[in-house]
C-alpha cells in the first residue's frame, strides 16, 4: 500500500512540475517577444473561439496535446 500511494504522490508531482515549467516557458515567451510569444503555446489564439465559447469547452496551453 505505502509503493502505491508513494507512486501516486511521485506522479502528482511530475504533472504539477510539468505544468509549472509550462507556465515558466509562457511568461519567459511573453516577456522576451510581448503578446506574440504567447501564440507559441496556445493554440487558434487568433480563432472565432471567444464568439463560440461555452461550458463545455477546454481551453489547453500545450499545443502538442
Amino acid at each position: 500500500m505505502t509503493t502505491q500511494l508513494k507512486n501516486q504522490q511521485e506522479k502528482k508531482i511530475s504533472k504539477a512540475m510539468q505544468a509549472l515549467e509550462r507556465a515558466r516557458a509562457l511568461n519567459r515567451s511573453r516577456r522576451d517577444f510581448g503578446v506574440d510569444g504567447i501564440c507559441r503555446h496556445v493554440r487558434d489564439v487568433d480563432g472565432d473561439w471567444l464568439e463560440n465559447w461555452s461550458e463545455g469547452v477546454s481551453v489547453s496551453l500545450n499545443p502538442e496535446a
